[in-house]
């Protein structure tokens, strides 16, 4: 990601919206995924729809973590504490 000056910036995780308009949050993650291959930090779902399917969609799109709305503040701080460390965990 580039910031207004033209500076690359790096991140660690991405928190993405589910409900997001003309594009569902699911398939943004996926175009991500897509576009920056294995650059691409882990992408945690936040959405107020806490049902199986949503939780399996996230899961098949490869995001990480979830986090159902409204978010408490420990919620948000244990999953991306979570989705950090097994992120820099090494791969077997």
């Amino acid at each position: 990601v580039h910031d207004d000056g033209g500076t690359r910036q790096a991140f660690e995780v991405v928190l993405m919206d589910l409900d997001l308009p003309r594009l569902d949050g699911v398939e943004a993650a996926r175009q991500l995924r897509a576009m920056l291959g294995p650059a691409c930090p882990p992408i945690v779902p936040l959405t107020g729809s806490v049902s199986a399917d949503s939780r399996r969609r996230c899961a098949e799109a490869g995001m990480a973590g979830f986090l159902a709305k409204p978010v408490s503040a420990e919620a948000l701080r244990q999953t991306l504490c979570d989705v950090v460390r097994a992120d820099r965990s090494p791969r077997s």
